[in-house]
Formats: structure tokens, C-alpha cells, sequence
């Protein structure tokens, strides 16, 4: 098999959001290079360099007025992608592929039954371990496919409505996530909080919301944040379970984690 190529192979598009993100968007930029046709940036907002960084390693940058809607930003940024494939990053992750790997993905992206692959991402925490759930970063390039939620944004449900289960596959190659080992992981924990508060009063019976929620505040309390993931818990079973809501298994793994 030949090796990858983003001219010989699918090509992929690395999709970014961002602000001031400069001292640390370069290392996932540089993480992604080499399997990237392309790397989109969109800025919500920066005014530390950010946007120069970005460009200064390739990237194409557009900017997005910020209107409290990742998903919102996220498509934006979908709608300037022109590779086969597309593979979201944060700014505080690095993508973790090795030249063998690479040909593992070339094959991944050229299986015609597949839309999408699961990727592992593994969390970096303030204690020096290491936490590891699954993600869909990786997905066609397709109109069909799009980002929806407000926050914690995923295009998991647009695959859901348009494809079968079985077109979700997994790659093992993992993507590291360094975010909630930095000093500026309690501004986004409360940035998170209002956001997941204001998604829960327009939809209060959305599984989802209330799945993120929970999680959310399990680092403050996790006895309220057992009772919000038992009322995500009762609204998936109650609106067709793991076949309609990709996240089912996550939400058990979760609701396990949490003290008696």
C-alpha cells in the first residue's frame, strides 16, 4: 500500500475554530500537516495573534462573528472545506498518527461503506493521567452531514437521521487533548455552564443537553450531576435508546463513574 498522500489518497480537510489560541494553535496545525489537503481555521474572535500564527503554518483563516453557537461557527468553517473527508481538531489537541498509521487512514477513508470513524481521545488531566473517550472527528464531506447543539457540537445526529449505524467505524490512532490540564479549564467549565444552562431552558427535554450537563457539573457535584444524567438516562429510553442517540454508551459509562 502506498503511504499517505493528501495527493495520492482522500484528500482531508483539518476544520479548526479558534480564539486567542496562538500559544498553542501551532502544535495542533503541525500535528495535522502531514495527512492535511487543506487546514480551515475559522476565528470567532482573536486578538493575540492567533490568526497570524495560523497563516504563518498554511492555514486558511476566515472569520466568524461569534454568536454563542459552536455549531453555528463549526459549519462555517464546514462550508470553506473542499477535501473528501473531514477531521475537526480542537487548538488544545494534537492529532497522534504515525507514518504506519497513515496507511491505516488512506484505507479507513477509501472504505465506500463507512461515513465516518470514531476517534479516541485521550485526556491529558490536571493530576498527570490520562482519561480517554471516544469522538466523530472523522467524517465525509458531504452536504448530508452538518453540526448540530449549540455546544458540545457533533455530527453525529445528522449522520444518525441519514445513515446506518454500521457506517460509523473506529480508527485507534488517537487524538490528545491537553485542555483540561491548563490553568484556563475553569473559565471554560463556567463558560460551558451558562451555555448548557441557556440550551436547557429553550429545550428542557433534550437527552443530549442534559447528558452534557451532567457531565459538566460532575467536577462541582457530582450527587446533582447523577440526578441530571438519570433524566438524560430516562429520555433516551424513552425516545428509541442507543438506536436513535449516539451517545447511549457514553452516557452509561458516565452515569457508572458517579459515586453511589
Amino acid at each position: 500500500m502506498q503511504p499517505y498522500s493528501p495527493l495520492t489518497s482522500p484528500r482531508i480537510s483539518i476544520l479548526m475554530i479558534a480564539k486567542n489560541e496562538a500559544h498553542q494553535i501551532a502544535n495542533a496545525i503541525s500535528s495535522a500537516q502531514q495527512i492535511a489537503a487543506e487546514i480551515i481555521v475559522v476565528d470567532t474572535g482573536s486578538s493575540d495573534g492567533t490568526i497570524e500564527v495560523a497563516r504563518s503554518l498554511g492555514a486558511s483563516v476566515s472569520q466568524f462573528e461569534w454568536d454563542n453557537n459552536f455549531s453555528n461557527a463549526r459549519n462555517f468553517a464546514l462550508n470553506h472545506c473542499t477535501g473528501d473527508w473531514v477531521l475537526s481538531l480542537d487548538c488544545d489537541e494534537v492529532f497522534d498518527i504515525s507514518r504506519k498509521d497513515m496507511e491505516v487512514l488512506a484505507s479507513a477513508c477509501r472504505d465506500a461503506a463507512k461515513v465516518g470513524y470514531s476517534i479516541p481521545i485521550l485526556n491529558l488531566l490536571s493530576d498527570g493521567c490520562w482519561r480517554e473517550h471516544h469522538s466523530l472527528r472523522l467524517f465525509r464531506n458531504h452536504k448530508s452531514i452538518f453540526y448540530t447543539n449549540p455546544i458540545h457540537e457533533s455530527v453525529a445526529y445528522s449522520i444518525a437521521e441519514s445513515y446506518p449505524p454500521n457506517a460509523i467505524g473506529n480508527i485507534t490512532f488517537p487524538i490528545l487533548h491537553f485542555g483540561y490540564a491548563s490553568g484556563k479549564n475553569s473559565e471554560k467549565l463556567l463558560r460551558n455552564l451558562d451555555l448548557l444552562g441557556e440550551w436547557i431552558k429553550e429545550d428542557p427535554q433534550n437527552p443530549y443537553a442534559l447528558f452534557k450537563f451532567g457531565c459538566t457539573i460532575k467536577a462541582l457535584d457530582p450527587s446533582a450531576a447523577k440526578r441530571v444524567l438519570r433524566q438524560s438516562l430516562a429520555l433516551v429510553c424513552a425516545t428509541g435508546g442507543s438506536s436513535v442517540h449516539p451517545f447511549f454508551n457514553e452516557l452509561l459509562e458516565v452515569l457508572s463513574d458517579c459515586p453511589a
